[in-house]
């Protein structure tokens, strides 16, 4: 019950109604409380409904999202996110010629996440190229009343899913002296014959090394790019 706020919330506090409740079918419905909170448009799609709900199970567990104001900061975030990615699948090489490029840089991701994050109202949450956190620079910071969580921004070419361990222990190493939980958004730049599916580009990493002292968590996300306009692409044996 500790961790489903919202549910007992609407439930008026009765525990026992909740404790009726499975395990998944509670979690879900927590997920659809918190996604109504943070939503702006009531037609939420369902791949993204269910991306997020998944995700937020993924972080259950983790200590610091049992806080309700790190709870939500976080799931606003990744809701973000989540509309940032179904946004930028939409878009045509005209509309977005970053995208399609294979010299794109990390830049154009940036510029591209800065200016939506503003627009989805965070705006005053926001700040880029932040110097002084973790003992380097970081990419996009937001700063909530009292806590930061800091978005890591990369370009990787690898056919693999270029989440990479070294990229997250990165985005980790700007936990140590804040809640234990970062994003990492990184630009995948190898040429796929297809865009990757929106489930597939979104994870939780968790580095539990004893070393850290208490894991941290990371959103990992790729936006794949290098793209192909759907009319160049071709199936062979058709």
């Amino acid at each position: 019950v500790a961790a489903l706020p919202l549910l007992t919330q609407a439930t008026v506090g009765n525990i026992d109604a909740v404790a009726a409740m499975s395990t998944d079918g509670a979690l879900r419905l927590e997920a659809t409380l918190a996604q109504r909170q943070i939503a702006t448009d009531s037609s939420v799609p369902l791949v993204v409904e269910e991306t997020f709900a998944e995700l937020r199970q993924r972080l259950s567990g983790f200590t610091d999202y049992q806080r309700d104001d790190v709870q939500h900061a976080v799931d606003r975030l990744m809701f973000s996110l989540l509309l940032f990615w179904q946004y930028l699948s939409g878009m045509s090489s005209s509309q977005k010629h970053w995208l399609y490029k294979a010299d794109a840089v990390e830049q154009d991701l940036q510029d591209e996440l800065y200016f939506f994050l503003h627009a989805r109202g965070l705006g005053n949450r926001i700040a880029r190229e932040v110097p002084g956190i973790g003992g380097g620079r970081v990419d996009i910071i937001c700063a909530f009343e009292r806590f930061q969580i800091v978005m890591e921004l990369k370009k990787d070419p690898s056919v693999k899913t270029p989440v990479k361990s070294k990229y997250a222990l990165q985005a980790a190493s700007y936990q140590a002296a804040d809640v234990t939980v970062g994003f990492l958004v990184v630009l995948g730049l190898a040429k796929l014959p297809t865009t990757p599916d929106l489930r597939s580009c979104f994870g939780i990493q968790v580095l539990a090394d004893p070393s850290l002292g208490t894991p941290r968590y990371v959103v990992t996300v790729l936006v794949p790019g290098n793209r192909t306009a759907p009319s160049a692409s071709t199936t062979r044996g058709m």
